[in-house]
């Protein structure tokens, strides 16, 4: 019990900490970022994060093959976004193909900011937990 209850505050800390990081990146949009909508708040607990729904991951796309990218301004438009976060002070810390959603129009849409940390604060790893 004790420890189901360790991991649900874990799991909360880790939705707000990137509610936080969406609330701050809606206020400078990039195109390749994910559109964050606010949060689904149930009994005055957020439940969940409103995004924008996207057809793919890159993983998915790279696994079945099912797109045709244009690899040059795929990767172009992601080092843009990337570029983007930096100069607003943030680092990713967790870009893999599964946190890159690929737009209808074949763009990459960067999401999964719950790793997302300002520039120069010490990573914790999952493992760590943040208290």
């Amino acid at each position: 019990m004790l420890r189901e209850l360790d991991i649900e505050k874990q799991l909360y800390t880790s939705l707000i900490a990137e509610a936080q990081v969406l609330e701050d990146l809606s206020q400078h949009p990039h195109p390749n970022l994910i559109g964050y909508h606010g949060c689904r708040v149930v009994r005055d607990h957020i439940t969940g994060l409103v995004l924008d729904k996207h057809p793919h991951d890159l993983q998915t796309c790279i696994r079945n093959g099912n797109m045709a990218l244009d690899k040059t301004q795929f990767m172009d438009a992601l080092e843009s976004v990337i570029q983007h976060l930096h100069s607003l002070g943030w680092a990713h810390n967790d870009l893999t193909p599964a946190n890159i959603l690929v737009s209808e129009s074949g763009a990459p849409i960067l999401i999964d900011f719950g790793g997302c940390q300002k520039l120069g604060t010490k990573l914790y790893s999952r493992d760590e937990g943040v208290d």
